[in-house]
């Protein structure tokens, strides 16, 4: 990362386009955590848009296979300059409403120009353009909007592409480093072509894979899009309203700490009043409610508690049931029990135990005597037997 940041400090001029634009590609795909290296490279990407335009390095009549393969990388320069302003630091909603229009017209200028270049397939194409406009311009320009079903199926085949892109780009970088390894000319043949072969069906596997990338940038970018304009609306609301209120004369003397726009307030309870009948007297019932700031609260129940928590909860009811168990065991030992249970358990040798189970058999012999085997309630000995 050291690296990096050096190459990011380094001065633009001291280095060539081609070396600059592969410094601050690696700068922009380490994704740093310094926000301020985004702005250091969107002014590098800049000055080489400015470069290759004053140079006229790409014709507007050319297609993929016109283009010099050391150029090909700079066609990606949109979609880095789209990720510097996605990544810019803003200090207040409208700034970063701003920057994220800035980053969707650089990501779709960056698919309509991969369109131009015949990198996309018919079907592909159809399917950005359902996707990354609207309903009112899908209806203007004639695309057919995806349902949600659609929408989901085609995000998940975008992430099997772009993970297919990526291996098959790892695949040919390692072809590149084999060569560089075993020392072979740039013109020889070694696994499938020269050089310059590999070089260029890597970038066009680069670009290819930029454009699935760029497709779920620009979906995620216009749902912050939406709330950063409900977000700035608010703000121009509540300025609205405080500009055009005028101050009363007890307020001029004693503000109240709500005036000033700096001072948090309090959020301000909302006050509902309920009227009823009463079914009985027919009388009109008035219930007074305080809707707190909480009205935006989920309709489920949130949770309560940390599942290392629960699991804490859990141990000791655990525990607890063990030692109630082990408890009830050893109570049920001490209990009288019959001879036979005795000799069972190997406790034919306890005095007190024997006692108290020689008791418990009489008091069994005696209801065996008064219960004989096959009395009860038997129809056979229902009503007089006389009769």
């Amino acid at each position: 990362m050291c690296s990096l940041v050096n190459a990011a400090d380094a001065n633009p001029n001291s280095l060539s386009p081609s070396l600059l634009f592969t410094k601050t590609k690696e700068i922009i795909e380490s994704s740093p955590c310094d926000s301020t290296l985004y702005t250091t490279s969107l002014s590098s990407l800049h000055s080489i848009a400015t470069h290759l335009s004053q140079t006229s390095a790409f014709s507007k009549n050319e297609v993929l296979e016109d283009v010099q393969t050391q150029l090909l990388k700079f066609l990606a320069m949109p979609y880095f300059m789209a990720k510097c302003y996605q990544n810019l630091p803003s200090s207040d909603p409208s700034a970063r409403l701003k920057n994220i229009n800035n980053c969707i017209t650089l990501f779709t200028a960056y698919i309509n120009s991969a369109e131009k270049l015949s990198m996309l397939s018919p079907e592909q194409l159809d399917q950005c353009n359902s996707l990354i406009h609207s309903a009112e311009d899908s209806e203007a320009l004639n695309f057919k909007k995806l349902s949600t079903g659609q929408a989901r199926d085609a995000k998940i085949a975008r992430y099997k592409q772009e993970k297919a892109f990526k291996a098959e780009m790892n695949q040919l970088a390692a072809v590149l480093a084999r060569r560089k390894r075993l020392n072979v000319a740039e013109a020889d043949d070694f696994e499938g072509g020269d050089e310059e072969q590999v070089v260029r069906e890597l970038e066009i596997k680069s670009l290819k894979r930029f454009i699935v990338l760029a497709v779920d940038e620009i979906l995620q970018s216009k749902q912050e899009l939406d709330m950063l304009k409900m977000l700035c609306d608010a703000q121009s609301l509540r300025a609205h309203d405080g500009s055009s209120s005028s101050p009363s004369p007890s307020s001029t003397s004693s503000p109240s700490p709500c005036s000033n726009p700096n001072h948090n307030c309090p959020p301000q309870n909302i006050h509902l009043t309920n009227i009823t009948q009463d079914p009985t007297t027919s009388k009109l019932i008035f219930k007074r409610e305080s809707l707190s700031a909480g009205v935006f609260r989920p309709g489920w129940n949130l949770p309560t508690m940390t599942l290392a928590e629960l699991g804490e909860i859990e141990l000791a009811e655990a525990l607890q049931r063990d030692v109630q168990h082990k408890a009830s065991e050893a109570a049920a030992l001490e209990k009288p029990r019959r001879y036979e249970y005795l000799v069972r358990d190997g406790l034919e040798d306890d005095h007190a135990k024997v006692d108290a189970s020689a008791a418990l058999d009489q008091k069994w012999d005696d209801w065996k005597d008064e219960n004989p085997k096959g009395s009860g309630n038997k129809k056979g000995e229902l009503g007089d037997r006389n009769f």
